[in-house]
């Protein structure tokens, strides 16, 4: 099996990621908000938000605001003034945008990402309908974004100083399958399965896998109840497995964090809906 690239120390990890994502959320409503209204924004749960904010608070980035219902404040002194003597370490330039999204990642990223994967779909005899391509499409982002919730859970624990236990064994992540990194955080293609390997890994191996979820999970409302029922009324259509890694390639470039990110991803999809029932109207 392909030993895992290790992680470059340059590269920014899930805990840096938190935080600069609840920095940017903090600078979009102004520099300073309530803990509820913040939170609300970032679409946290209770537990994340708490431990990113206990981090940034004791790195001196960000300070509790006035007022009695709890509120924090950017500690270079935008925004509401800081409680106590109103000091606090400058915190370094981010490449944000106002929204509280990358800078680098273009407004209408998603939506080539999804005219460049539907005409890749286009070519797969099994996939002729929007359908198709909407089924297609969500299960991949359905485990990228697991992937990324993994991360997320894992950097909750390192700042609480507790270990965390994976939902999904290492090789089914869609970091180590999907988009495997190598030092430099760019995909790893000497790791990087493609073609027929790829193919049959997801058929034979990685469906199999995630429909066992649904048996194993301890109740239906569970997050491993989900992933069984999800992969277990799916099935893989894409029978390339070179157009599988071109639309692996193309969904791994996008981050599913933002708010903004988030309702870009759900506007797209309420379109695939509109044409889903166009192209059935016009089919009856």
């Amino acid at each position: 099996m392909t030993t895992a690239p290790a992680p470059d120390p340059t590269t920014p990890s899930p805990v840096d990621d938190l935080a600069d994502e609840f920095l940017g959320a903090l600078e979009a409503l102004g520099g300073s908000a309530g803990n509820g209204r913040l939170r609300d924004t970032l679409e946290w749960e209770e537990a994340t938000y708490e431990a990113v904010k206990a981090d940034l608070l004791s790195r001196r980035l960000i300070v509790p605001g006035r007022g009695r219902g709890g509120s924090v404040a950017l500690a270079d002194g935008s925004g509401v003034e800081p409680s106590g003597n109103g000091q606090g370490a400058s915190r370094a330039p981010r490449t944000r945008a106002p929204n509280g999204s990358r800078a680098a990642s273009a407004p209408s990223s998603f939506e080539q990402a999804f005219r460049a994967i539907d005409d890749c779909l286009r070519k797969e005899a099994g996939c002729g309908t929007e359908l198709d391509y909407t089924e297609q499409t969500s299960w991949l982002l359905f485990l990228k974004y697991l992937d990324g919730l993994e991360d997320d859970r894992a950097a909750v624990a390192a700042l609480e100083g507790r270990t965390y236990s994976p939902i999904l064994e290492e090789p089914y992540r869609w970091s180590r399958w999907a988009a495997p990194k190598n030092a430099s955080g760019q995909l790893d293609h000497h790791a990087a399965l493609t073609g027929d390997d790829l193919r049959d890994f997801v058929n034979a191996k990685l469906f199999p896998y995630l429909e066992r979820f649904k048996q194993s999970a301890s109740g239906p409302n569970t997050i491993e109840y989900k992933i069984g029922e999800i992969c277990g009324e799916l099935r893989n259509k894409i029978s390339s497995g070179y157009n599988l890694r071109e639309i692996i390639d193309g969904l791994d470039g996008l981050r599913l964090r933002s708010q903004a990110e988030k309702h870009e991803l759900s506007m797209l999809y309420e379109e695939k809906i509109k044409r889903m029932g166009n192209a059935g109207r016009n089919g009856g």
